[in-house]
């Protein structure tokens, strides 16, 4: 993961090594746009890190912007976040607008392969705790609704 520009030299280096690089979307970094014009003319190894909730925090829809993404998605910031605090905070998957269940169905169409990661950037131990359970618990059940066995990610990614 990075927020480095890619050239072709960074492109051939990940062909050659099989390292795959991913543009980290902060708020006021690397929009889908910008990286779709980045990785034009390079291969399938350089693509995004969709950060779901920086798009949001960024007023721009987590959902249209893994459609944007399809075949350039490397890993993933899965969040859904909800007004509160000084912004948007985190919250567990399926309680905010970011529409949660869609974004997972979209990168099961996808056939997203990547890594997925539950991110939280606020909260106590304890908290963190409660909100990963019910992350997990989401994800379980839009795995079986989505065809899958439920036990997480496989399911709905693969």
């Amino acid at each position: 993961m990075t927020e480095t520009k890619p050239t072709p030299l960074l492109d051939k280096l990940s062909q050659e090594y099989g390292i795959r690089i991913a543009l980290h979307n902060h708020p006021n970094s690397w929009p889908p746009e910008q990286v779709l014009a980045s990785c034009a003319g390079l291969s399938r190894n350089i693509g995004a890190c969709a950060d779901t909730g920086h798009w949001k925090r960024r007023d721009l829809e987590p959902l249209e912007q893994l459609r944007k993404l399809e075949g350039r998605i490397v890993q993933m910031h899965f969040k859904d976040v909800a007004p509160g605090g000084r912004g948007f905070q985190d919250v567990p998957w399926g309680t905010g607008p970011c529409k949660a269940r869609a974004m997972l169905m979209e990168i099961k169409r996808q056939g997203f392969k990547g890594y997925m990661s539950i991110e939280y950037e606020h909260g106590t131990a304890e908290e963190l705790m409660k909100d990963l359970a019910a992350c997990l618990e989401f994800l379980d059940k839009t795995a079986v609704e989505a065809g899958g066995s439920g036990n997480g990610v496989p399911a709905v990614a693969g």
